[in-house]
């Protein structure tokens, strides 16, 4: 599977829905030069009903985007096509969700159709303090209830970990030792089969800043192997590749070559 297959941006769904109320007194107005393009000006508009609406997006002409304006994301933010079931996207959406900001739970199983996989941002990984055992946090957010509802709807979950609290010790202790590497393994895994999910969202290459990235890589494909010879996917949360000026980032292509032929998507 060649790299742009593999390599995906995902949705990130933590919407904010806020009123927005514009004034302007007589003497701003009198402030105003006529001739200024520039001109700050209240938007008139009305605002369609929340909810199901009969006609998409695509049928408002709001897809194309050209001459958008808006007024015209004021007027319909608040609305979406009734059938929810329709993708009109053919390649794999992820969409990650956080315990903060509950309408993302509900969004998630509204369109649940059209996200291939739904990440809430539950986990942890922790360690003891002689570095020598390994915890999973967070699974007191987990709803086993939401979780249901989102597979109903064609969605896979795959809740993002995170390596927290992890220093440079604990991570040379993890990659050093054969052990520790096979505990944390079977850790994640049990920790899925109990919770029922169909996979895990790891994130942790950022917090080594880009050292030691064979060590990590080498744990990493190790455990993504585990996981698909359990028939679970493995989704794995990469820093951009290039940054401003094309400085290079640190992600690269040894990167992904050390690890395609076992991560099942990278999320950028």
């Amino acid at each position: 599977m060649d790299f742009l297959s593999k390599l995906f941006s995902f949705v990130l769904f933590t919407l904010l829905v806020q009123e927005m109320n514009s004034t302007m007194s007589k003497r701003d107005k009198k402030k105003k030069s006529k001739e200024d393009p520039h001109t700050d000006k209240a938007i008139r508009y009305k605002e369609s009903k929340a909810g199901p609406s009969e006609k998409s997006v695509v049928d408002k002409s709001l897809v194309p985007g050209i001459d958008l304006k808006a007024k015209d994301i004021l007027e319909h933010y608040s609305a979406y096509f009734k059938d929810t079931n329709m993708k009109n996207f053919e390649g794999e959406v992820l969409g990650y969700v956080t315990p903060w900001n509950s309408h993302g739970y509900d969004v998630a199983k509204t369109f649940g159709s059209k996200f291939s996989l739904i990440s809430p941002v539950w986990l942890q990984v922790t360690v003891s303090e002689d570095g020598n055992k390994y915890m999973i946090g967070g699974a007191h957010d987990v709803d086993q209830g939401w979780v249901a509802d989102v597979r109903r709807k064609g969605g896979k979950v795959v809740p993002r970990i995170l390596f927290d609290k992890w220093n440079g010790q604990n991570f040379m202790g993890l990659f050093q030792d054969m052990s520790r590497q096979t505990q944390l393994r079977k850790l994640l895994l049990r920790t899925v089969n109990e919770q029922k999910f169909d996979g895990l969202t790891v994130e942790i290459w950022s917090q080594l800043g880009g050292n030691a990235r064979p060590q990590v890589a080498s744990v990493i494909a190790d455990i993504a192997a585990a996981f698909r010879s359990a028939g679970l996917l493995f989704v794995l949360v990469i820093p951009p590749p290039l940054y401003q000026g094309d400085t290079p980032g640190m992600f690269g292509a040894e990167d992904y070559s050390r690890l395609v032929s076992t991560v099942d998507y990278f999320s950028l």
